[in-house]
């Protein structure tokens, strides 16, 4: 009997079953992303002229950075490319507001992510999708996956957290593995980051000088 009448946790309760719980988190943290891509891409098409307008000057900065690196600069600004936004999840997860924030990162990330690759796109030309490959494609193939799994465990953590304060679940949020998953993709995130310091520019500079 104590079987069943144990207390559902959060996600089960709101999702119905244990198995729909494990598959929604995944599919809302891809969702967010996937639309804030398509808003970046947008944003990006519609925005004043590249010359005039303030996100295309950080992206002009960025590209110059590459293509003439100061590497104590540049791996300062890769290191906090690679960690903000998995900080910010995994902080969010020891929170209640993870279950609403941290969706709204992966929306963040996609947006910038995407609008980066369409201002190359549009400011170059079919050129500036190799160059955005060059720029971006090796650190988002390292970082981008581990967003997507920390991004659910956050988001588990903080519905466990959610749960308890609502006497569903006595499942402590903060565990072992918890912080054990992001000190491994730590040592993923730092290669992204030496990735983008030292192959990235040379990368760059070659397929500008011959793309541009």
């Amino acid at each position: 009997m104590a079987l069943l009448n144990k207390p559902k946790t959060a996600p089960t309760a709101l999702f119905g079953s244990a198995s729909a719980a494990r598959w929604a988190g995944p599919v809302i943290l891809a969702a967010f992303f996937l639309c804030g891509a398509v808003a970046g891409c947008l944003t990006a098409a519609r925005a004043a002229a590249p010359a005039d307008d303030a996100l295309y000057a950080g992206l002009r900065d960025y590209l110059s950075l590459l293509t003439r690196p100061e590497t104590g600069r540049l791996l300062g600004h890769a290191f906090l490319g690679a960690f903000a936004y998995h900080l910010a999840v995994f902080f969010l997860g020891l929170t209640l507001f993870g279950v609403a924030f941290i969706p709204l990162t992966l929306a963040a990330r996609g947006f910038f992510l995407s609008f980066a690759v369409t201002a190359f796109a549009r400011v170059f030309g079919s050129s500036g999708l190799l160059l955005a490959l060059g720029a971006f494609g090796g650190p988002t193939l390292l970082t981008l996956p581990c967003l997507l799994a920390l991004g659910q465990a956050g988001l588990s953590s903080s519905w466990a957290l959610l749960g308890a304060a609502r006497g569903l679940s006595p499942k402590p949020a903060f565990t072992a593995a918890y912080v054990f998953r992001f000190v491994l993709f730590a040592a993923v995130l730092a290669l992204a980051a030496l990735f983008e310091t030292f192959v990235a520019p040379p990368l760059v500079s070659w397929l500008a000088g011959r793309l541009i």
